[in-house]
């Protein structure tokens, strides 16, 4: 879907597209590869597959950086990471966490609401008591 949209956008540009019948092609071309996008997104999510969550999420925060679906989507799954990571003690693990709300902040300051504001709480106070404990051994 990806392909066909940039070939049909490209052709457009160009010239070799012209008519008027080829302009009520876009929008549901554009829609339809948003609709699979946000699928493959949920999917992944769903399965806990982690690595193409991240793969789809990055994928739609560069080819969507202005539908607020996409942006909600992606948002709901690098959170749902998040969480997860956090829940280990695992300083690898929380690392990682703070990537992913770091890329996702990156692209959208906050665009992930109360949601990554509470994660980045966790992580501030995590860093925090850590800091202190080492401060004082």
């Amino acid at each position: 879907m990806a392909a066909a949209n940039r070939f049909h956008d490209a052709a457009r540009e160009n010239g070799v597209r012209k008519s008027k019948s080829w302009a009520g092609i876009h929008k549901p071309l554009h829609d339809r590869w948003l609709e699979i996008s946000i699928q493959q997104l949920q999917r992944a999510v769903a399965g806990e597959d982690w690595q193409h969550a991240r793969q789809f999420g990055t994928r739609l925060m560069i080819a969507f950086p202005k539908e607020p679906t996409a942006i909600k989507e992606v948002a709901i799954a690098r959170v749902a990471e998040a969480e997860l990571l956090m829940k280990s003690n695992d300083h690898a693990a929380r690392v990682k966490a703070r990537e992913l709300l770091d890329e996702f902040e990156l692209r959208f300051p906050g665009g992930g609401g109360d949601a990554i504001r509470s994660l980045r709480k966790q992580l501030t106070d995590e860093a925090t008591r850590l800091y202190e404990r080492a401060r004082t051994q």
